[in-house]
């Protein structure tokens, strides 16, 4: 399934797809007046204006003129369903969704994007907002520190992606969260805490790590740390325990238990630094009820094993 496919379903309940010839007027007026509160807020002139002939015979009452701006993918969505609805929509709106669909398979970092939100071209200024939001977590320390700059022009763009970032996160990944490890990272996902002066915290789910909340690997069970300079990949499932090269990542990930293998006493020691400097909150306790174990084939010296003691509840050698 597509990632727009993903966040489509995980706001279903927003917006209801239907085929054309079966739309409730009702339905019809909910996808515009979600256009015409995205016109009304968007904060871009040059692109309410594209917006301005799908919202021309809405008459707001009250209630709407009162909603706020709606969430990245609620526009989304609506622009898509009104493409099918009303098909002229499509001589404006067909190539803007589709070079989206582009940038969402080739996704730019997002100090590109970001720098893309001061775009002279319209489209490249909206398809940088939403793909944004594709990236959730990852763009969330460039739009925090947007988010804390008063001075800003870009700064309510900032809040509401990240409002919408935590929307989309949490419809789609809170319900399951604890059971996803990121696979660049093998670290957990988590509720990621975003506090920006004078606003309500921000919480979105995604890797507690690098933030991303695209790939993850449904996993329960053990993970080991392993020091190994004959293991190639960067992990690997063996008989119900994903294995993670330390060596590969150079960076400490969660795991239930350590085995080195084969390794120097230097990478051994860098490592066991890393682990006496974790901070992490998952990590930092569990250290010292955790396991070491030292195979027979690696000759460290006695300073490391040591070393090694200091960090771990338990260090043996087979």
């Amino acid at each position: 399934m597509s990632f727009l496919a993903k966040l489509t379903s995980a706001f279903e309940q927003l917006l209801t797809t239907t085929d054309p010839a079966v739309v409730t007027a009702k339905q019809q007026r909910r996808v515009k007046n979600i256009l015409w509160r995205e016109w009304r807020h968007g904060n871009d002139p040059e692109y309410a204006q594209q917006l301005s002939g799908l919202v021309a015979d809405v008459a707001p009452h009250q209630e709407l003129r009162t909603q706020d701006r709606p969430l990245a993918l609620e526009v989304e969505t609506a622009l898509r369903q009104a493409c099918q609805l009303w098909p002229k929509t499509q001589d404006r709106w067909a190539a803007p969704l589709h070079l989206l669909d582009e940038q969402r398979r080739h996704l730019a970092g997002p100090d590109q994007l970001l720098a893309d939100l001061h775009n002279p071209d319209w489209v490249k200024r909206f398809v940088a907002r939403q793909t944004l939001l594709t990236l959730g977590g990852e763009a969330v320390p460039q739009l925090t520190r947007l988010a804390t700059d008063k001075k800003s022009p870009l700064r309510e763009v900032a809040i509401w992606l990240l409002r919408s970032i935590e929307a989309e996160t949490t419809a789609r990944l809170s319900a399951h969260f604890s059971r996803l490890l990121c696979p660049r990272c093998l670290v957990r996902f988590y509720a990621n805490q975003v506090f920006v002066p004078g606003l309500p915290e921000f919480v979105y789910y995604g890797c507690r790590a690098c933030g991303q909340g695209r790939e993850f690997l449904e996993w329960t069970g053990d993970v080991v740390a392993v020091l190994d300079e004959k293991m190639e990949t960067a992990y690997v499932e063996q008989e119900g325990v994903i294995r993670g090269n330390w060596l590969h990542y150079r960076s400490l990930f969660d795991c239930d238990w350590v085995e080195i293998i084969q390794a120097t006493d230097e990478d051994v020691e860098r490592f066991a630094v890393q682990v006496g400097n974790d901070t992490d909150p998952f990590r930092q306790p569990r250290y010292q009820d955790m396991r070491c174990l030292i195979g027979p084939a690696c000759r460290l010296s006695e300073n490391t094993v040591r070393i090694l003691s200091r960090m771990f509840g338990q260090v043996a050698l087979e």
